[in-house]
């Protein structure tokens, strides 16, 4: 596989993992409370937003880690005041 077919394989890949996370935290009960960031790059996750509190934080990065394709979870995640 030449570089760029690459570049476009990774960033498929990348789209489908953002779009499967956004659904899974729409779906969930908790993180759906809060408004959340979600961006992909190579596999890894970037989240960052205002949760209401630390289990929201902990159930969001859950989320995230038990998504395939996932290879690294970066939290930007804050607690709201």
């Amino acid at each position: 596989m030449d570089n760029i077919t690459s570049k476009v394989g990774d960033a498929i890949s990348d789209t489908t993992i953002t779009t499967k996370i956004k659904a899974k935290l729409a779906a969930d009960s908790i993180a759906s409370a809060y408004n959340i960031s979600v961006e992909t790059n190579q596999g890894v996750v970037t989240v960052s937003g205002k949760a209401p509190n630390q289990e929201a934080v902990d159930r969001t990065i859950n989320i995230v880690k038990d998504t395939d394709g996932v290879r690294e979870v970066k939290n930007n995640l804050t607690i709201q005041d």
